[in-house]
């Protein structure tokens, strides 16, 4: 792989005005995956950063089905999208003010999206069988202009200020770099190992027509596409491209063509309308410049809210909740006035906490005539204006108004999954009116992340009989089960990136991939072991435990069973069905049997693990796994308690691990059993039921 494009995707630079959007989207808090998709498909670089940490978690998978931005989405967490999200503004904000290579990023954006709609177009009139892929081709036809642009940010704007395009571009190109952006682009993508010929559109889209007659559709419809959207930039004309689209494909009228040219261009003109870039005028620079400001100031106010959002931890009591809340709320805006009025959704009704005297207001919602109660009905920030005739207010806005000893007061609702949890209150003064929309921005988003920890806590009467040792035991768990799930989430974004810095390496991606499934298992682990008072077990699903078993038996022999001299013998059958079981509880069943048998054999042996489908057991179907070692069995006096929670019988190499094991598998309506020989070794066999798509136990 050539220097320019070993540096990834990482370095590749998107619009600013793209990357506001897209954290405005995180920031309403209500955005799907098909919401970012939107937004993120209208950008090369954000595309190519979601297509290139997708295809580590597996995206090449869709053999093909077309490659399409909602797979790679829906494939990564919500927190490595984010990352992304801001890493690109990161990088977008390091460009210096004014910069060249600045300055040539909106013709990209706009010779790309052009490309990309009538790729998409032209996909569709000529039946190709998945046009958001071709969409994707055309997207991607200059990326590798913009890696060329992350290698030589001061260099290569000087080759764009003689040529955007075309021939004489290409040999500026290979004068001083010795490849052209067209090789480039198609390294960079070719390195993600899609199931996909857009490789090859991005390397052959200058071709002439007379040699790609016989090409794969997807490379003919890019290399028309970006002749037409070519002649729409000045670099060639519709004439020649409509007369070469008579070699690549006869059967398009030229009219329809021009028609195309016009859709998109039309298309190009709502999106940047969507995203608020300008399309022409001597202004382009001067807003991309303003707007990288303006993200500069968001990423400060994200750096700013994950700060104050530590110490709002789920689990704690109201009062030390609303301590939190209040600080969070001086430290974003200076408010040094506020109540925090909390939810109680079998009163449907607010009031305030702990010693404050907003303690006694009792304030209805459904049909309240308070501004609390209206805002957090509505889900919308109210305010009241300064010096409001008191006719105008209820008693308990006049009440809270003389308690915050303001002239105004603003009501921000904290709800979260159209979950309520309260009203945060504040105190306005004169010269606060009107009350900034920046700010309540801020608010707004301070406000989601008090109601999660919030609607996560119990309420003041789920603490009645509780001691005050077991809620501070319980409060002491969740904070640290939040403190460990922080650094567990930067190291689950590193390895990612670490993954797209290492695409093809067949070494590093089985290891990557299990990897990130065992720090997500390990979330969940922490995720339960935080919600200590209530009752959890995950929603089985569609589970392949042959993959499974093989994903963990590999884990284990690379990471200590090798060490140990210890041989891990495989038998799965290839008719095992996919089971409806928990997949990260079967994940610790097989990683506790194979510490048990690895226990029992300190001086190394044989670890066979099996898979049988089809075992009838009083007329019922199960599913076998069975794990066998060859170390010297279990002593007779122990069989009798080998399942038993505080039984060690860890000198004989089985300990409490198996009692998890048991659990897990009666919870599963399953059977877990063990075979012993003295000297021989021992074989633990667990029946897994039938439960598959149709949802109820085979017969």
């Amino acid at each position: 792989m050539t220097a320019f494009a070993r540096g990834g995707v990482s370095g590749l630079a998107s619009l600013p005005q793209v990357l506001l959007k897209l954290l405005e989207a995180y920031d309403d808090g209500g955005a799907c995956r098909r919401d970012l998709a939107r937004i993120i498909s209208k950008d090369p670089a954000l595309s190519a950063k979601v297509l290139a940490l997708g295809c580590v978690a597996d995206l090449r998978s869709h053999r093909g089905e077309g490659i399409t931005l909602q797979q790679a989405l829906s494939v990564l967490s919500p927190d490595a999208i984010k990352s992304i999200a801001i890493g690109a503004s990161g990088h977008q904000i390091l460009l210096s003010y004014g910069s060249t290579w600045r300055s040539h990023l909106h013709g990209l954006w706009l010779r790309s999206l052009t490309c990309a709609h009538l790729a998409e177009l032209l996909a569709d009139l000529a039946d190709y069988p998945t046009p958001r892929e071709a969409y994707l081709g055309g997207l991607f036809h200059n990326i590798g202009q913009l890696a060329l642009g992350a290698y030589a940010p001061e260099q290569y704007p000087n080759l764009l200020a003689v040529a955007l395009d075309g021939p004489k571009l290409s040999q500026l190109e290979l004068r001083h770099f010795n490849i052209q952006h067209y090789e480039v682009g198609a390294e960079l993508v070719g390195s993600w190992k899609l199931q996909s010929f857009i490789a090859d559109a991005v390397r052959y889209q200058a071709e002439p027509a007379d040699k790609l007659r016989d090409a794969h559709p997807l490379v003919r419809i890019v290399n028309l596409a970006r002749g037409l959207s070519a002649g729409e930039g000045g670099e060639g004309n519709h004439a020649r491209a409509i007369e070469a689209a008579e070699s690549l494909f006869p059967h398009l009228q030229p009219g329809r063509l021009r028609a195309l040219a016009r859709q998109a261009v039309e298309r190009v003109a709502e999106d940047a309308h969507a995203l608020d870039i300008p399309l022409r005028g001597d202004g382009e620079l001067t807003d991309i410049n303003d707007k990288a400001f303006e993200l500069a100031n968001r990423i400060r106010n994200i750096a700013v809210l994950d700060g104050i959002s530590q110490p709002l931890v789920p689990g704690q009591d109201a009062e030390a909740l609303a301590k939190a809340i209040r600080c969070g709320a001086e430290i974003l805006v200076g408010a040094d006035a506020c109540e925090l009025l909390v939810y109680d959704p079998a009163r449907d009704a607010l009031s305030g906490v702990g010693a404050s005297l907003a303690s006694g207001l009792k304030l209805p919602v459904a049909g309240g005539a308070s501004l609390a109660a209206k805002a957090l009905a509505s889900g919308e920030i109210l305010q009241s204006t300064d010096g409001e005739a008191n006719d105008t207010l209820v008693v308990a806005d006049r009440q809270l108004l003389q308690l915050l000893n303001a002239h105004a007061m603003l009501c921000v609702p904290l709800e979260v999954d159209d979950a309520k949890a309260g009203v945060l209150v504040l105190g306005l003064e004169r010269q606060d009116l009107p009350y900034p929309e920046d700010r309540m921005m801020l608010l707004r988003q301070l406000g989601r992340r008090a109601a999660t920890a919030m609607v996560g806590s119990p309420p003041p009467a789920a603490s009645e009989g509780v001691t005050k040792p077991e809620r501070m035991f319980e409060q002491h768990v969740r904070q640290s089960v939040h403190e460990a799930r922080n650094p567990l989430t930067t190291v689950k974004n590193y390895v990612q990136i670490l993954g797209s810095k290492h695409q093809g390496e067949q070494w590093a991606e089985r290891d990557l991939k299990i990897i990130s499934e065992e720090i997500e298992r390990i979330d969940g682990i922490l995720r339960r072991l935080s919600e200590i008072s209530q009752s959890h077990q995950n929603v089985p699903g569609a589970v392949s435990i042959n993959r499974i078993i093989a994903d963990m038996a590999w884990l284990h022999q690379t990471s200590t069973l090798e060490a140990r001299n210890i041989k891990v013998r495989l038998d799965l059958a290839e008719d095992m069905p996919l089971l409806a079981i928990d997949p990260d509880g079967l994940k610790q069943v097989v990683t506790n049997l194979v510490n048990n048998a690895a226990d029992a054999m300190p001086g190394g042996g044989d670890l066979t693990i099996r898979t049988r489908a089809g075992v009838n057991v009083n007329g019922r179907m199960y599913g076998e796994l069975s794990v066998h070692d060859t170390g010297d069995g279990i002593a007779p006096e122990l069989l009798a308690h080998l399942f038993e929670r505080g039984a060690s019988v860890k000198g004989a190499g089985h300990g409490l691990g198996l009692a998890i094991v048991a659990e897990l598998v009666e919870s599963w309506r399953g059977w877990v059993s063990s075979r012993t020989e003295p000297g021989e070794g021992t074989t633990f066999h667990v029946l897994l039921p039938y439960r598959l798509a149709t949802g109820g136990e085979a017969e």
